[in-house]
């Protein structure tokens, strides 16, 4: 027996995108193609079509996939590691209204993030929260542009390496974003080294490494 394609298709599919809307989800997103099809299986649950929801399940998914194949920019993304796996945390006005800026692209919006606060003014804390990150990823940001430049905003795809003592550089990388912020905690600077020097570094060591800086002093 042929299914056919359930009439509410439009209904809920502009309900859905108004909710997405409403909840900032990426219409890419995973969340968002649950989020269709919940609102369109509750629908067809209420008008006693529950073997459509198959038919109409295998439609969305299908549709996903499409849109995901046919977009180049998102597969250069995702092949060069900028693919930013949170784009609807990212809600600066940038952003949301003009297609230039690409909330999809992971060094985009780490350096708009750094001219907000570099070249707008803006605090730390308003711009990290507006490009859908923390404070300590902030710093983090900063410190790989100031090292390479826009380039250094790439994330790096080596593997993390176990770090037995830490160099010189890293202690005045830590010691630098301490004076920043004092209220990075231990386990934020075990984040931050990690992300900018993929060093795998406990608590303990990075705080033997600042006792022994200070000793030096």
């Amino acid at each position: 027996m042929r299914h056919r394609t359930p009439d509410c298709k439009c209904n809920n599919a502009a309900i859905c995108k108004v909710k997405c809307a409403g909840w900032r989800l990426d219409p890419y997103s995973f969340q968002a193609i649950v989020c269709q099809f919940f609102f369109s299986f509750l629908w067809l649950i209420e008008h006693n079509q529950l073997d459509n929801a198959i038919t109409y399940g295998v439609i969305i998914f299908t549709d996903y996939m499409l849109k995901l194949s046919g977009d180049p920019k998102l597969q250069s993304l995702r092949e060069q590691g900028c693919l930013n796996p949170r784009p609807q945390s990212v809600t600066d006005e940038l952003f949301t209204g003009n297609e230039f800026f690409d909330s999809r692209d992971m060094a985009q919006v780490k350096y708009e993030m750094l001219r907000r606060v570099e070249r707008d003014g803006h605090s730390i804390s308003d711009a990290a929260m507006g490009f859908g990150f923390s404070r300590p990823t902030f710093y983090q940001a900063q410190a790989a542009f100031e090292a390479g430049g826009v380039a250094g905003l790439v994330p790096r795809k080596r593997g993390p390496k176990q770090a037995h003592k830490l160099t010189t550089e890293v202690i005045e990388f830590i010691e630098r974003v301490r004076q920043e912020d004092p209220s990075l905690r231990t386990q934020d600077l075990v984040d931050l080294i990690r992300e900018r020097f993929d060093l795998v570094v406990h608590p303990r060591t990075i705080e033997r490494g600042l006792a022994r800086s200070q000793k030096k002093r």
